[in-house]
């Protein structure tokens, strides 16, 4: 059960961080998240609070160092399908 919380505590950081991005300012405006917008520190408080308790609660879990690198390297995937998820991948011209 842990683990699915500390999933969606550092799915949900790096998706806010993900919305506050420069390339993605634009999509955001026109998307359902457009209060992001105004509240751009306090969503990014909110991202890297969100990352804290992640890596509270796995430190917690596993002690110190085999718990702040385990959080590292389950975020890696995240960041991973986050990418993968919201970008939009074409096949290149061919010239």
């Amino acid at each position: 059960m842990l683990i699915v919380i500390l999933f969606v505590l550092i799915f949900t950081g790096f998706y806010l961080l993900f919305l506050l991005s420069e390339k993605q300012l634009k999509k955001t405006a026109q998307s359902r998240f457009q209060i992001i917008l105004k509240y751009r520190k306090l969503t990014r408080f909110s991202a890297y609070l969100c990352f804290l308790c992640g890596f509270y609660l796995s430190i917690s879990m596993y002690g110190f160092s085999i718990g702040f690198i385990s959080s590292w390297i389950f975020a890696s995937p995240i960041i991973f399908a986050l990418i993968l998820c919201n970008n939009r991948l074409k096949k290149p011209l061919k010239l």
